[in-house]
């Protein structure tokens, strides 16, 4: 399973718990749901917990997917990256 975090300063966190890896930033699709958490200190705090754990990190993932609108339009759980900043709920 992956989970995707942001802060509301537009910090991202991807976790692939089936891997144990994660990765942040940029390398992370906006074809996503994300988990609004309430400041990058919240993402610091998961991080090291994962890096305790001894979770891999990896700066990308080549088989991220949805990588396009398209492919995002096949999640039923997906959101317009517009649609983050919206105000909506997670």
């Amino acid at each position: 399973m992956r989970l995707y975090f942001i802060t509301p300063d537009g910090e991202r966190l991807a976790i692939n718990t089936d891997k144990e890896e994660f990765c942040r930033d940029n390398d992370i699709s906006d074809y996503h749901r994300f988990i609004k958490l309430g400041g990058l200190q919240d993402i610091t705090i998961i991080e090291s917990e994962l890096e305790f754990c001894g979770w891999d990190y990896g700066n990308t993932w080549g088989d991220e997917v949805p990588r396009t609108e398209a492919d995002a339009l096949l999640d039923p759980f997906y959101r317009r990256p517009a649609d983050l900043t919206a105000g909506g709920d997670a």
